[in-house]
């Protein structure tokens, strides 16, 4: 499945959750930040999408670990599933 459908059906659930504040991010003035940013139940949480055979970048995973460091949840996701063990 294209990485596109399925950051659009991730997207989707996380804005029917109303416990979930969603953005995607499309362009920002920093590269590699996360496809989607959102605070769960008051946790800062942000899921790079990638299709089963995509990879990120160094400069994703770079992001994703400054995330971390400051104490947030940075993950890369492939699947509706893989969002809701996250969540779990």
């Amino acid at each position: 499945m294209l990485e596109s459908l399925i950051q659009s059906k991730i997207l989707r659930y996380l804005q029917q959750r109303p416990d979930c504040w969603v953005v995607k991010t499309i362009q920002c003035n920093e590269r590699g930040v996360p496809d989607l940013l959102l605070c769960y139940r008051g946790e800062f949480i942000g899921l790079e999408v990638k299709s089963d055979t995509g990879k990120a970048t160094k400069i994703q995973l770079a992001q994703m670990q400054r995330i971390r460091a400051a104490g947030g949840t940075a993950e890369i996701v492939t699947s509706i599933e893989d969002v809701k063990d996250i969540l779990e």
